[in-house]
């Protein structure tokens, strides 16, 4: 599990610390983010606080956060795309500071459009690839050939699963035996807590 940063290790004011700090608790408890999530947001901000330090020539206040310009924060952009980040990572770490922003402006604490409402870099499209019926196949004929025969047992079991229902391999791990497909339909609890209901292919 990826591990948060003390507080006292991220740039800044003691009260822009602080707003960090809710800003990561609220995620994890109101939008319920992974301990992932969490952990890369929050070297977004710290990275962006220490840019910004860098950038005035001292720790950022939340006055400095109200004062700051939309071409601040493209400095920004630009600055981690020199260290050789990509578009979806350089799109994160926006997405990032949009948050940490919102989350200010909702408590009243610092309000700047200027930084919410930066676009994110266009990003390749990439679209998912599913399998053909041979390609499925295959896969299964693959995870049968196991050294040990409940080993392939059990891969075919869970290929046949996420194929036959659609399932996230996260989704389909967290299955409990009580859950066990033996009707037309299953529900699965996916990304955020939410439930949806899929068929279960014969």
């Amino acid at each position: 599990m990826a591990r948060l940063r003390p507080v006292e290790a991220i740039a800044g004011s003691a009260d822009v610390r602080a707003a960090v700090t809710s800003w990561i608790s609220w995620l994890g408890s109101e939008r319920r983010s992974s301990a992932n999530t969490l952990a890369a947001y929050e070297r977004d901000i710290a990275s962006f606080l220490s840019f910004l330090t860098a950038h005035l020539g001292k720790e950022p206040g939340l006055a400095d956060l109200q004062a700051l310009r939309a071409a601040d924060v493209r400095a920004y952009l630009a600055h981690r795309r020199g260290d050789g980040l990509q578009s979806t990572s350089l799109a994160r770490a926006l997405s990032a500071v949009r948050g940490y922003f919102r989350f200010l402006g909702k408590r009243g604490l610092v309000s700047n459009p200027a930084v919410t409402g930066i676009q994110s870099p266009k990003l390749p499209r990439a679209v998912p690839k599913p399998l053909t019926i041979e390609g499925a196949g295959e896969a299964l004929i693959a995870a049968a050939e196991s050294a040990e025969e409940w080993i392939g047992l059990r891969d075919v079991a869970i290929l046949t699963l996420l194929y036959g229902c659609g399932l996230r391999i996260s989704e389909g791990l967290g299955l409990r035996r009580q859950q066990a497909p033996f009707g037309s339909s299953l529900v699965i609890t996916g990304k955020g807590n939410k439930q949806r209901l899929v068929p279960v292919l014969p």
